[in-house]
């Protein structure tokens, strides 16, 4: 268990002793039998680490994302009342509400995505420039080898 993971598990939100599984969005909601409060949280691993190979780039581990919300029913209304937020998200802001807070983890996740996909790219980038420059060095090799001797 990660410094993280330590300091997560301490968070006064169900379910936050729960492992969270590589590349796997996990949700975790209220059960039917709601008591005084709620308690909603969403976790990712993502991307975990994948050493290189000669089939696959290498990948540094993107670490966990997860957020958590704690609500109450309102005295005014029949709508939840968020009174607390917590994340492990890089921002250092309040979020307005849990929407908010959503959208933070969502442009979390997407960073993260378009730097796995521009790692991609330059990894097939680098592959096609091999490729490339074994071709020329084949076709110049072939093309400096001697005559076959057709002597009879």
């Amino acid at each position: 268990m990660g410094d993280s993971d330590s300091l997560w598990s301490k968070v006064p939100i169900s379910g936050s002793n729960e492992q969270v599984a590589p590349n796997k969005l996990q949700v975790s909601l209220p059960t039917k039998n709601i008591s005084r409060d709620v308690d909603i949280s969403v976790s990712l691993w993502f991307p975990t680490e994948r050493v290189s190979s000669p089939k696959h780039f290498g990948i540094r581990d993107g670490g966990k994302c997860r957020i958590a919300w704690k609500m109450i029913p309102s005295a005014s209304s029949r709508r939840w009342k968020p009174i607390a937020y917590f994340s492990t998200l890089p921002y250092g802001w309040i979020p307005c509400d849990e929407v908010d807070l959503f959208k933070q983890f969502i442009a979390c996740i997407k960073e993260r995505w378009s730097r796995l996909c521009q790692q991609a790219e330059e990894h097939l980038s680098e592959r096609v420039r091999y490729i490339y420059s074994c071709c020329i060095l084949s076709m110049h090799w072939i093309a400096h080898q001697p005559e076959p001797n057709t002597a009879s």
